[in-house]
């Protein structure tokens, strides 16, 4: 039986589409996703390059802002 972990293991996964800033169910997503990475108040190398393929075409700086802008709500 797969495990949990087996499911969501989503470290070097092909994102297939990004998420649409503006739309309410993207931003609901990336709301969580931001809250998630800033949780420990701090931004780990993985969760900004998993970031990175979901919101592309910002730079590592402006992503990072995003994050602590976001998920200091």
């Amino acid at each position: 039986m797969a495990e949990v972990v087996d499911t969501l293991d989503l470290s070097g996964a092909v994102v297939s589409s990004v998420l649409t800033p503006g739309d309410p169910a993207a931003d609901a997503i990336l709301h969580l996703l931001a809250h998630m990475a800033n949780s420990d108040g701090v931004l780990h190398r993985g969760e900004m390059d998993f970031l990175a393929t979901i919101l592309p075409g910002r730079s590592e700086e402006a992503l990072a802002e995003w994050v602590r802008e976001i998920g200091g709500e």
